[in-house]
């Protein structure tokens, strides 16, 4: 567990060994600074998305800040393999400015009616970007999901009764915060009560 404070100078905290540390950030933008948000979103919108956007006009694009969405509707098998060529080029976008994607965290939405088809994603999963250990084995790539995902506050994919599910369990989540939350009521200032309210949400 990492704490990022401060951006000039970017410094980091972190637990080392049961000891908080402090180090130096290199390069890019530490997490909770000030600017780093802004700068951040305008750095990937002109040097990452930008450029993509060129090469694939038609693959509507959409990102809110760190988190990127590519929607294509295939028609063809070729398209499935123009995807996974879509997602290595924003890879070797975000790359080479030093950037590294979690490749594992990239999801694949797809009805469940394609599965088995000649347009079923699955079979190209090992065409999209991959990471892999010293002897080539998948260490972590792309997920393909039938059903539906969280997506910035809403649940979205082709499976009602999944986004259904999605959206209660978030509610439930929220039910579980405030209840520890009251608990504490009595004893938290006013303001402070009202600040870890609105951070439960």
């Amino acid at each position: 567990f990492h704490v990022f404070f401060s951006t000039h100078p970017a410094r980091c905290v972190a637990v080392v060994d049961g000891a908080l540390e402090t180090f130096s950030k290199a390069c890019g933008f530490v997490q909770g600074g000030q600017w780093s948000m802004l700068q951040f979103c305008i750095h990937h919108a002109v040097r990452i998305l930008r450029p993509l956007q060129l090469d694939y006009p038609d693959i509507p694009l959409y990102a809110i800040a760190d988190d990127v969405h590519a929607q294509l509707v295939p028609c063809d098998p070729a398209d499935l393999r123009r995807m996974a060529r879509f997602a290595h080029r924003y890879n070797e976008l975000v790359e080479r400015d030093g950037g590294k994607n979690n490749v594992g965290k990239f999801k694949l939405v797809q009805h469940a009616a394609l599965q088995g088809t000649d347009l079923d994603i699955a079979p190209v999963v090992p065409l999209f970007p991959a990471e892999f250990d010293a002897d080539g084995v998948t260490l972590q790539g792309p997920t393909v999901v039938r059903g539906a995902i969280f997506v910035n506050g809403a649940a979205i994919g082709p499976d009602r009764a999944a986004r259904t599910e999605l959206t209660f369990q978030r509610v439930r989540n929220l039910e579980d915060r405030h209840r520890v939350l009251e608990a504490y009521i009595g004893l938290l200032p006013r303001q402070v009560a009202e600040l870890y309210g609105r951070q439960t949400y």
